[in-house]
């Protein structure tokens, strides 16, 4: 089920996205990777289909940080996770709902889309370059939104084109990790908070399901921006 929202002279769209089940995590992968926990997403929501566009930003926040532009579709970027959440709460009180960033257990439950593979399309890395702007393609900047194929959910740029802020503190590991969010106090390092599904400069292993990374809450760079999450009130 999709939704739309026209706010001002934008139309976004939203995925709804069911309660379930999935494997966070992947053997696979890095020492941070692991465990693999069985992991429960038990409430329905509302995931934007794509990053958040220049055009988006602007319109909440009335100035465009990002490094790269020429096109209003392109993902806002330079975006530190401090301004990312001052957005969230702008654009809730906007429309009168609540606009969130994904926790790091949402991320990757909306990325699979279902896969238990590295990847959302299976195991072949060479496949990238038709869903994400990466290292092989990107030609060292990022690209307009919804320009490569979306997972089997219909998100697009879920990997690749920039990094995306997670509401979650960082913990080093899955081990003592709760089963929906990571963000509580005394389990991490508050001062750093969650990245997830890679950039344009980042190579294929970086754009794995699995993949995650940090970054201090005040940074702001060209490769990262952010997507949003919308809770049901339909």
């Amino acid at each position: 089920m999709f939704i739309d929202l026209n706010f001002r002279e934008c139309k976004l769209t939203f995925r709804k996205i069911e309660p379930g089940y999935f494997n966070m995590g992947s053997v696979k992968g890095l020492p941070i990777e692991i465990p693999v926990k069985r992991i429960s997403i038990s409430k329905p929501f509302f995931v934007l289909i794509t990053p958040v566009t220049q055009e988006l930003w602007v319109s909440i926040m009335n100035y465009n940080p990002s490094t790269f532009r020429g096109s209003e579709s392109l993902p806002v970027e330079g975006v530190s996770w401090d301004q990312a959440n001052e957005f969230c709460m702008k654009f809730s009180q906007l429309i009168g709902k609540e606009i969130r960033l994904l926790t790091e257990a949402e991320w990757e439950y909306v990325c699979r889309a279902g896969t238990r593979t590295e990847y959302f399309f299976g195991e072949e890395w060479h496949l990238l370059r038709d869903y994400a702007w990466f290292d092989y393609n990107s030609m060292d900047r990022t690209h307009p939104v919804a320009t490569r194929l979306p997972n089997s959910w219909g998100l697009y740029d879920i990997v690749g084109n920039v990094w995306e802020w997670c509401s979650d503190i960082w913990c080093g590991d899955y081990g003592n990790a709760p089963c929906e969010s990571l963000a509580k106090e005394g389990l991490a390092d508050k001062s750093r908070r969650v990245l997830r599904g890679g950039a344009w400069d980042m190579d294929y292993y970086r754009c794995r399901s699995a993949y995650r990374s940090c970054e201090g809450r005040e940074i702001a760079t060209s490769k990262i921006g952010l997507r949003i999450a919308l809770d049901c009130v339909y």
